[in-house]
């Protein structure tokens, strides 16, 4: 049975404080006493606070450091396979998916079996957020897997206006999107569940609480990714007897095992598996949370997955390829995959971003047809119209008048409509009462 850890973050400032402090946080003895604090957001707070260090002083090299402690960490406890989250902040650093595939190549030097895919995390208040969407196809091309999707405020109802539109353009690159939710309440999961490019939910312990909930995300196909550890320490679950994996399991959710923050937690995927089998599961049960870790792992970037097995057909006098597709969003995304794996990888010029310093064309290896039919289907959770932007605004009756801005998908319109009439200058001479008019009402 392979372990696959499918939530793990990089935990940089507790790994930098580990390196750098003189006196680094004990984990161990900070799990404990963070047993007096409240459970739910105090206490996660209590977990994570260490010094920060900005990511942008920190050289390069230091940088993949971190990323081979974490991925080094995740292969010693017997994962095969890990989903490592990188924070934001990384995007600082030109080329750092190479940085990361660099770190991945060296811990597969030790251990030849495990791999690693790469998630970038995304704060929706961030103002770098748009750029960002901007450069997913470029950021896909260079091999980040999917998107961790951070918002604010996590244990209320959020506005999910701005995470949908991330959410879309996310999957119309072909990445992946993963949201913690749910932790503490059942808050935001009925909304994130409808959002159709939201393929998993992170911790979701509040969805016992409310069986639609559980239900909605059983017949979405939602994968829930449990972190036992974590729901402990945290204070999701007041014990691990209590936490709902085997409810999930029978309402049909789709359910997946992860290490969360597994240096501040003090585990690891096997001692996830272990807890999981504490909780009743049985080797079958076990397999079955292995085999669907496989299914949820966040696509690859376009081309990359049946690359290979296309680019063979070519020698065996395989001169053009012809699939069809139904016509639905989904896929349109798995034609831009196709096509790029029969072409292989992409036959275009890629424009420069910060997720890519290079641009390269290759040469088509097969030739492509590729043809639609309308999708019999219906569509159970087919998203609501987009919100039309408000009418602009009339001009002032005086003063001239001026083009209007269009409001953003992004941020409201902040220009003035017209310029406010000039006021009469105290030199002036007055109007005679013949001449005088009389204001506009």
């Amino acid at each position: 049975m392979d372990l696959i850890d499918l939530h793990q973050n990089t935990e940089w400032p507790a790994r930098l404080d580990q390196v750098l402090s003189s006196s680094p946080v004990d984990w161990g003895d900070r799990r404990d006493s963070v047993k007096a604090v409240a459970p739910g957001l105090a206490r996660l707070q209590r977990m994570s606070a260490v010094p920060r260090f900005d990511l942008d002083a920190v050289d390069p090299e230091v940088y993949e450091g971190i990323l081979v402690d974490a991925l080094a960490a995740a292969a010693r406890g017997g994962a095969v396979y890990t989903e490592l989250r990188l924070p934001q902040e990384s995007v600082v650093y030109p080329q750092f998916m190479e940085r990361f595939e660099a770190a991945r190549a060296r811990v597969v030097e030790d251990y030849p079996e495990f791999d690693a895919g790469a998630v970038l995390s995304m704060n929706l208040w961030d103002p770098m957020l748009r750029e960002l969407c901007d450069a997913f196809a470029d950021a896909a091309a260079a091999g980040l897997a999917g998107v961790e999707i951070i918002y604010v405020p996590y244990a209320a109802e959020a506005d999910w206006s701005r995470g949908r539109i991330v959410a879309e353009a996310a999957g119309a690159a072909g990445l992946g999107v993963t949201v913690p939710a749910g932790a503490f309440n059942a808050s935001n999961l009925a909304s994130l569940a409808e959002i159709e490019q939201i393929g998993r939910i992170g911790h979701a312990v509040g969805a016992a609480s409310d069986p639609g909930i559980m239900r909605l995300l059983a017949e979405r196909g939602v994968t829930v990714e449990v972190c036992l550890t974590s729901a402990v320490v945290l204070g999701m679950v007041p014990s691990l007897e209590e936490h709902p994996l085997p409810r999930f399991l029978e309402a049909g959710i789709a359910v997946v095992l992860g290490t969360d923050s597994p240096m501040r937690m003090g585990t690891n995927i096997a001692g996830e598996y272990e807890k999981a089998r504490a909780l009743g599961l049985t080797d079958t049960d076990l397999a079955g949370l292995s085999e669907r870790a496989k299914a949820a792992r966040l696509p690859l970037a376009p081309g990359a997955s049946g690359h290979d097995s296309v680019s063979k057909w070519s020698p065996h006098g395989l001169n053009c390829v012809e699939c069809m597709f139904v016509d639905n969003p989904t896929d349109d995304n798995r034609r831009t995959i196709f096509t790029a794996a029969a072409c292989g990888n992409v036959a275009r010029r890629r424009r420069v971003s910060i997720f890519s310093r290079t641009a390269r064309v290759e040469k088509p290896r097969l030739s492509t047809s590729v043809s639609c039919v309308p999708d019999p289907r219906p569509r159970k959770h087919a998203l609501p119209p987009a919100p039309r932007p408000p009418p602009p605004r009339a001009p002032a009756r005086h003063g001239p008048e001026r083009k209007q801005c269009q409001r953003s998908k992004w941020s409201p319109c902040t220009r003035s409509s017209a310029k406010a009439p000039r006021a009469p200058s105290p030199s002036s001479r007055p109007a005679s009462p013949a001449t005088s008019s009389t204001p506009a009402t």
